[in-house]
């Protein structure tokens, strides 16, 4: 079961460097640094929307 997943991800993130890195270096990059550079990034702008979106509502009941 957990290698299925492991392969699955793998796959996504081949699939994803083919069809949307086409014409950049990021395309030749392997997983380690594709993590560091490009999915932390992702990460970082998740998180601060999330806090952005926190400050907005304010205080409040969390679910």
């Amino acid at each position: 079961m957990w290698l299925e997943l492991v392969l699955l991800a793998l796959d996504l993130t081949v699939w994803a460097q083919t069809l949307a890195l086409t014409g950049h270096q990021a395309r030749r990059w392997e997983p380690k640094k594709l993590r560091l550079r490009l999915f932390s990034a992702a990460a970082r702008l998740a998180a601060a929307a999330h806090s952005y979106d926190s400050a907005r509502r304010g205080p409040g009941p969390t679910y």
